[in-house]
């Protein structure tokens, strides 16, 4: 069974729809949804789990933010990555790949390794790293700022990760915690 998110009315929140996992996979789609019937036109994206996600920014150079990500997704072992278009978008700040003939790409110091096969859960696994960012701006809407913020940090939520692999979209969130030294550098976990 495939699991779906999505983007009604273009309202900036995703919807978990895991029991209208019908198979249907045309895009736009009308649904109706049970509790309330109401009918909505939704364009349905597969799940990404995101399993681990850190961001750098770099508040002394310029172009110097970073961001790891980690994730799973559900499609056939027999999947060929050669040749696609891959775009990360992670909190806003986007990195497109033309993935060679093994699978993996650069774009400038930005690498999106081969995803791997994992045959016990059915899922590929992404690994990808994005450098030489300039992503300050997009990820001070998630409260990641140039300020003094010690440990613990603050909280992070639904920070959203979009994988969009040729004609496929995969979406997922996470929660970090964020900590910063004012004028110098922050981490989100």
């Amino acid at each position: 069974m495939r699991f779906f998110a999505a983007d009604l009315c273009q309202c900036e929140q995703w919807l978990d729809f895991h029991r209208l996992g019908d198979g249907n996979s045309s895009n736009p789609r009308t649904i109706t949804v049970p509790s309330g019937g109401a009918t909505y036109v939704a364009t349905f994206f597969a799940n990404l789990t995101v399993t681990k996600l850190q961001t750098t920014l770099n508040f002394v150079k310029n172009n110097a933010d970073s961001c790891t990500v980690k994730g799973t997704f559900n499609l056939p072992e027999s999947y060929s990555f050669v040749g696609k278009t891959v775009t990360l978008d992670i909190g806003g700040a986007q990195v497109s790949f033309a993935l060679g003939s093994r699978g993996s790409g650069m774009s400038g110091m930005s690498l999106f390794n081969k995803p791997t096969f994992n045959k016990k859960t059915g899922l590929w696994t992404i690994n990808a790293t994005l450098k030489n960012g300039s992503w300050q701006t997009v990820w001070a809407d998630y409260s990641m700022i140039s300020s003094n913020i010690p440990k613990p940090g603050v909280l992070v939520v639904n920070f959203p990760v979009r994988l969009v692999l040729d004609t496929e979209t995969f979406i997922g969130t996470t929660n970090l915690h964020y900590t910063a030294t004012a004028g110098k550098s922050g981490t989100a976990k």
